[in-house]
């Protein structure tokens, strides 16, 4: 997501849609800090629906909202703008 988030400065108008193998709220968040302007996840929210219906799908998608929102506390961030700003710290990095 990074390198290709990095193609944004030179075309305007591009969209970044990061998607395969999100299954989080915290997947979506670090998309979102690598530059993505959006985060596309089908298979769990698919999953989600066919056994626990729309109240699970409903409380799928608001857990993803608070922990959206609890690392956006976190990193001091107020908008998801912000986010996709955020200086990046690699742990575990010599």
């Amino acid at each position: 997501v990074r390198d290709v988030a990095a193609l944004k400065t030179n075309a305007h108008g591009f969209t970044l849609i990061a998607s395969g193998g999100i299954a989080t709220g915290m997947d979506v968040a670090k998309c979102i800090a690598l530059g993505a302007d959006l985060a596309a996840s089908a298979r769990p929210m698919l999953q989600t629906l066919h056994r626990e219906k729309k109240k699970g799908l409903k409380n799928l998608l608001d857990s993803w909202t608070q922990t959206i929102r609890g690392v956006m506390f976190l990193t001091g961030c107020t908008t998801i703008a912000d986010l996709q700003r955020v200086r990046l710290v690699e742990y575990g990095a010599v």
